[in-house]
């Protein structure tokens, strides 16, 4: 999911925000049409799911066939 310029959500066609277990870290499952793998994104200090590259990155994937999943390692706390 993007952040637009006022801070509000932009939902992006199958996607799909989550919750990794077991301490509820964001995350947002991006589905193409007949996925043949996913890939998971996990985000540390310094970056996160949201950030405009990793977005590119995702979409990118999703257009070849696979379902990106963007998670942040780090929690507001």
């Amino acid at each position: 999911m993007r952040r637009a310029a006022d801070g509000n959500s932009i939902r992006r066609p199958n996607a799909l925000d989550v919750k990794i277990a077991p301490l509820g870290l964001p995350g947002c499952l991006r589905l193409p049409s007949n996925p043949f793998g996913i890939v998971v994104l996990a985000h540390g200090s310094g970056s996160s799911r949201l950030s405009p590259r990793n977005v590119y990155v995702a979409e990118s994937l999703g257009r070849v066939g696979l379902g990106p999943l963007l998670f942040d390692l780090l929690s507001s706390d």
